[in-house]
């Protein structure tokens, strides 16, 4: 009898258990769904099968390592020439054994790609929750920022998944060095899992390199040893010089007006929110910059909050990624004379870092930086996705339908005008690009176009 009342007691203090996943769900990942959803949909509705422009550097070396005599040493060696590691400004290296793998079970479908991209995204959402919170708000947020059409380029231009690769490697990089601050990890083992990370993202594009700015700065306002950080920050600059020196991104250093550059680094920051064009090349006060200069304030005002709170160190991830952020806009200013929709993605983490701060620093105050903040963006992020179904999307698609109609129509020394940028000849359409998507059944070929 003793037994049986102590049973039932026991019973009615332990709370029914709830079905499986249903937690998963209640912690916030289903939040993130109607973004997702919407990107999805997006990319449905507007991307096609056929590589494009850039994405032809892969096509083409592809084509070349199919002609090789695999039973030939001297083939093996001219497969190392062909091999695209480092074809323009950025090492690719890891991206195209991807892209090989992916391509061959597709038959050169560039939305392998683009789904490719979707799930570097994915990472980036479960990186942010496992280190700060996984709050279903917080959550929301941060994926109507990271899936968000206003990037449309992102999910129509498959080739960019080499630079969503090295973005979601950096931020791993750095939210695996964010663990130098738990005594469950060893200093050694975080420094190289976190410097693994960080190299396959530069082996992916140039994002790692900024990757690793941000960890510095993240490291650097840690509560940690002061030898364990003063170890770990003399080990990242020196793997930030040494990559530097070894591999030599892109510097061609052709803007010198921080005027400029001011403006350009915030337009990007609300380009991410409210969506550009294909490429701009002036950089006015319009509704992108101001939008950027609001969040940099926010941003600057939370900083303060968390200087006069001693909460510095609360912060150190999402400071970590607005850094990586900024610096990465700031450099491709540097070296670019536009701003690309595609360059935006570089920019995405700098905006979740933003709203992350605000939103850690906002916890136990009276000044809830973090609701402003996600006025700011949900606004904006809804109206540049608007600009995406309605204008964007639309219009890529058409352009790309016409490069679609050159390759089906194309012959040698055809007198047709190329309705795409001049390509070097070694990437560009060709005979032997057209006979080899042929042979491989491409969705073009097949009559559907995609």
């Amino acid at each position: 009898m003793a037994a049986t009342a102590e049973s039932a007691l026991s019973s009615r203090q332990t709370p029914a258990a709830r079905p499986f996943g249903l937690h998963r769900l209640s912690g916030g990942w289903l939040c993130a769904a109607p973004a997702l959803i919407a990107t999805v949909l997006f990319a449905y509705l507007y991307s096609t099968a056929t590589p494009l422009t850039d994405e032809w550097i892969f096509l083409h070396a592809a084509i070349d390592l199919h002609s090789l005599d695999w039973h030939s040493w001297a083939d093996w060696k001219r497969a190392l020439e062909i091999y695209p590691f480092k074809p323009g400004d950025h090492v690719l290296a890891l991206p195209f054994a991807i892209y090989l793998i992916g391509s061959e079970l597709s038959n050169y479908d560039q939305r392998v790609e683009i789904a490719i991209t979707i799930a570097t995204l994915i990472a980036q959402i479960a990186a942010y929750r496992s280190v700060v919170s996984k709050s279903a708000w917080m959550t929301f947020v941060l994926s109507v920022i990271i899936f968000n059409p206003a990037r449309y380029m992102d999910f129509l231009w498959g080739f960019e998944f080499h630079e969503a690769l090295s973005i979601m490697f950096a931020i791993l990089g750095v939210a695996a060095l964010r663990r130098l601050g738990s005594s469950d990890y060893g200093f050694w083992r975080t420094i190289v899992i976190g410097l693994a990370l960080m190299a396959a993202a530069i082996l992916s594009s140039a994002a790692g390199y900024f990757g690793l700015l941000g960890a510095a700065a993240m490291v650097s306002v840690m509560r940690i040893e002061a030898r364990c950080k003063f170890a770990a920050l003399a080990i990242i600059a020196a793997a930030f010089i040494a990559l530097y020196v070894l591999l030599r991104p892109p510097s061609h250093a052709l803007i010198a007006d921080w005027h400029r550059e001011a403006f350009y680094v915030l337009t990007a920051l609300g380009g991410v929110l409210w969506s550009s064009p294909v490429g701009l090349f002036s950089f006015p006060i319009n509704v992108r910059s101001v939008t950027g200069a609001v969040l940099i304030l926010l941003f600057i005002i939370t900083l303060w909050r968390a200087w006069n709170l001693h909460r510095v160190s609360e912060i150190a991830f999402p400071l970590g990624l607005v850094v990586f952020g900024l610096f990465g806009a700031a450099a491709i200013g540097v070296n670019r004379e536009y701003l690309g929709n595609w360059h935006l993605q570089f920019v995405a983490p700098a905006v979740c870092g933003i709203f992350m701060c605000a939103w850690v620093v906002s916890k136990r105050t009276q000044l809830r930086i973090d609701l402003l903040a996600a006025v700011v963006i949900l606004v904006g992020a809804v109206m540049g996705a608007r600009e995406a179904f309605l204008i964007h999307g639309p219009a890529y698609n058409a352009y790309v339908r016409s490069i679609e109609r050159y390759i089906l129509n194309f012959t040698p020394n055809s007198p047709q005008p190329k309705p795409y940028p001049a390509r070097p000849p070694q990437w560009d359409v060709d005979q032997t690009m057209v006979g080899f998507l042929k042979t491989r059944h491409h969705v073009l070929f097949a009559g559907s176009g995609g």
